[in-house]
């Protein structure tokens, strides 16, 4: 059995707060940090993981969030992705900016909620907090301002946030991953109008990995007025998400392409989805049976896969190179499109946008044209489509078919798979996204 880098995370008691407060205190607390959270593709589990129990599979990808945290006088927010800048200050118990627009006020709503409640949280752990700034800079392939490319942007803002923030108080992200994943679900859930299975964030955190949501009675019911005390209280347990590691395998090379013009409302599609399943329980209950049981067959022949590369590189090139003659190839592909087509089947029986038959159509002249699996990842609608080949030549064609593409208009992103989450970057990777958005007059 492999061992999981992250069992030890997962599995560990939530620190104490005179734990956390010697930590401070003999910790590094820094003058100033750059983190970066990595944007998202879901390629296993659309919906199906909003069900407690349920499977999924989500990788991260090379195309990133940055936030810089500097120790400062005042609250100062600077959003280059929105173009918005804030000062204020921090009393204690809340963010207070005098001023601030309805535009400034949206576009800043996770980053505000982050540095708010961990300024909050740190202060009740009995860790010395004053001002901070923060500056957050997305790579160019999230898109700029209202423009979305479905990466899950305000997922990786949210975790780079409070990561800077945490590093800056003494508080390290690797001996703190556990607690900035609670603390990142909290934000992002509460902002977002408290739906979502959390797999963007956990991606954020921990990269390429299977997993299974917490149950959202954690912190579901917590208000926005809640008192720190209960806020920590909820945050400070041990939850019962499910993150195992798994790569993506060696030679799966991943491909997105944005729908240029095209936007689909996650949002619409949960509610038309919700409203199907108080109308039809026991029809939803069958259909999310089938289709988790597809999704945790497609991850059952994932880990074999990556067994295979492991034991025998040699065997595994040869059936890279074939593998229409490989049982474990053979068998992932066939759940994964059962899991794709189950899920369209959910779209059609509850009026839910998911995958049209147009989409579909381009779905299948992808897998024509070089793809090993496609498919509308995440909540599908049509903000993007991902594909998986198993050689460059493949990749390339499919990305040429995009290109080409006469039923809808495909923008291939140049991106590829990080297994890797949130972490430290140096501040030369920042002033080189920072320059790209200054070339561009972002």
């Amino acid at each position: 059995m492999k061992r999981n880098p992250f069992k030890s995370i997962l599995q560990k008691k939530t620190k104490s707060l005179k734990r956390l407060v010697k930590e401070y205190n003999y910790g590094s607390g820094r003058i100033m940090v750059i983190t970066s959270a990595p944007g998202k593709i879901l390629w296993i589990g659309g919906y199906s993981v909003l069900e407690k129990g349920n499977v999924s599979f989500v990788t991260g990808v090379d195309k990133r969030v940055y936030a810089k945290a500097d120790k400062s006088d005042e609250i100062h927010l600077k959003l280059s992705q929105f173009s918005v800048e804030l000062t204020g200050k921090f009393d204690g118990h809340k963010l207070i900016f005098d001023n601030m627009t309805d535009d400034e006020k949206k576009y800043s709503s996770f980053v505000r909620v982050a540095v708010e409640t961990c300024l909050r949280y740190f202060k009740h752990k009995g860790i010395a907090v004053s001002g901070v700034s923060i500056e957050t800079i997305s790579d160019p392939a999230f898109g700029f301002g209202e423009t979305k490319t479905g990466l899950g942007s305000s997922a990786a803002v949210t975790t780079a946030t409070i990561a800077a923030l945490f590093e800056l108080h003494g508080l390290s992200i690797e001996h703190n991953r556990d607690m900035i994943h609670k603390m990142a679900q909290y934000m992002h859930f509460r902002v977002q109008g408290k739906v979502g299975s959390g797999f963007d964030i956990a991606a954020s955190c921990f990269g390429a990995i299977a997993y299974s949501r917490y149950s959202p009675e954690l912190i579901k019911d917590i208000p926005e007025t809640a008192s720190i005390k209960e806020v920590a209280s909820a945050v400070d347990k041990e939850w019962d998400y499910s993150a195992e590691h798994i790569a993506l395998p060696y030679g799966f090379l991943a491909s997105v392409g944005n729908f240029i013009g095209e936007s689909a409302s996650t949002s619409a599609m949960v509610k038309k989805i919700n409203e199907w399943k108080t109308a039809n329980p026991d029809e939803y209950k069958a259909l999310m049976k089938e289709l988790n049981n597809a999704n945790i067959d497609a991850l059952k022949w994932l880990r074999k896969i990556n067994e295979i590369y492991d034991s025998d590189s040699q065997c595994y090139d040869e059936l890279l190179s074939s593998p229409e003659d490989s049982e474990e190839f053979i068998g992932f592909k066939q759940a994964f499109n059962k899991g794709r087509l189950l899920t369209k089947k959910l779209g059609e029986l509850s009026g839910a946008a998911i995958e049209s038959d147009e989409y579909s159509q381009i779905i299948e002249e992808t897998m024509k044209h070089g793809a090993f699996v496609a498919k509308l990842p995440g909540a599908g609608g049509g903000d993007n489509i991902s594909a998986i080949s198993l050689s460059k030549s493949a990749k390339h064609k499919t990305e040429h078919y995009w290109t080409n593409c006469v039923i809808k208009e495909i923008e291939p992103v140049p991106i590829s798979i990080n297994n890797e989450g949130v972490r430290i970057e140096d501040n030369g990777v920042f002033s080189d996204i920072r320059n790209i958005f200054l070339n561009n007059n972002i």
